[in-house]
């Protein structure tokens, strides 16, 4: 259906966590539509989008607009006649994720943070959503969602064979919360069993907070020869994951992290590694369902050294599930796939008239 479309994403491709989301997700409907595709920020959007729509006025027939993200409450006011707002992918909360981060948010944020989500929520005809029990977490209801989960943009890549040293690695956005100081610990504990086991961290710094983290986590490992912090580019981020035997999602019990799916659980399959995860919700059942890696007994320290140690002395088990996570990688949780699956979704909707 070549229409009106709008696809409000970002100026350029973004390379990092939920980012590559947001990059990927509307791929082929705007290949199918010839969408026209502004940022989600900025007066010039606004201004250009408004303009654009004004045309559709005389002859009453609704353009049809979807956003990467959430949108101001602003750009809902002046066109409802004019556009039919079809989608809007909300792949975190703007407030309960900060909260389970410990991000302080003040009053006045947290105000215009959810008048934004109760807006987008309110006016978006379809509701994407990473799992169901996100959804749920955030107080959405189950009668316009589409449950589409991350997937990986490095399918297509032939996997490199496994290192023939005991590696172990976590890709990850620098910030607290997300298990690291437990994996250094767990790792430590583990070379008594392991011998020459070594530890790779791939972290993506963005904000000076980040970078302040990573340098105290250099400070701090400063006399573990064994273990290695880099921020490779994401282009650069299949050879160097490549280098570990298992890939590990350390994050430590919390409820946004049981209904999130980390981009890296699928960036690992992409690379033909299995994953080693704590016992998160929706990551735990995609790895048991699909066979693809272990998931440890419990949270802690003692847990996690526990299950590095039983999935590292078995390389066939390592080689057999890494096989298995990349033919996922190809096919279910591909980004052409998932994509191709909203613009489905989404043009099917397209095509009956609204109530």
């Amino acid at each position: 259906m070549k229409d009106n479309w709008t696809i409000f994403g970002e100026p350029k491709p973004l390379i990092y966590g939920g980012s590559l989301r947001r990059s990927n997700v509307f791929n082929s409907l705007a290949a199918q539509t010839q969408a026209t595709v502004l940022p989600r920020r900025g007066r010039i959007r606004n201004a250009v989008f408004q303009r654009m729509n004004s045309r559709l006025n005389p002859l009453r027939r609704p353009g049809f607009a979807v956003a990467t993200g959430l949108l101001k409450t602003s750009m809902f006011t002046p066109t409802r006649e004019t556009v039919r707002w079809m989608a809007v992918d909300l792949h975190d909360h703007p407030v309960l994720q900060a909260q389970a981060m410990k991000v302080e948010l003040d009053d006045v944020l947290t105000q215009r943070r959810m008048q934004m989500w109760n807006s987008n929520t309110a006016n978006f005809e379809t509701l994407i959503v990473p799992s169901r029990s996100f959804a749920h977490y955030a107080g959405l209801s189950d009668d316009r969602l589409l449950v589409v989960p991350n997937g990986t943009a490095l399918s297509g890549i032939n996997p490199l064979p496994l290192p023939s040293e005991p590696i172990i690695g976590m890709a990850s956005g620098a910030a607290r919360g997300r298990g690291i100081e437990d994996l250094i610990a767990a790792a430590e504990r583990a070379r008594a069993q392991i011998s020459g086991l070594k530890l790779h961290l791939w972290l993506a710094a963005n904000s000076v907070t980040a970078e302040n983290y990573v340098h105290e986590l250099r400070t701090a490992t400063q006399h573990l020869p064994w273990v290695h912090i880099s921020s490779p580019t994401f282009l650069g981020i299949h050879a160097a994951t490549s280098q570990a035997a298992l890939l590990v999602i350390p994050h430590p019990p919390n409820e946004y992290m049981d209904v999130a799916l980390p981009i890296k659980l699928f960036d690992a399959f992409a690379v033909a590694r299995p994953v080693l995860s704590t016992p998160r919700t929706e990551t735990a059942q995609i790895i048991r369902r699909e066979g693809v890696g272990w998931v440890t007994e419990g949270d802690g320290v003692e847990a996690l050294s526990d299950a590095l140690v039983h999935a590292l002395l078995s390389r066939s088990e390592l080689e057999v599930r890494g096989q298995k996570a990349w033919v996922l990688a190809q096919s279910t949780y591909s980004w052409n796939t998932l994509s191709d699956q909203v613009a489905s979704a989404l043009l099917g909707k397209a095509a009956v008239p609204r109530a």
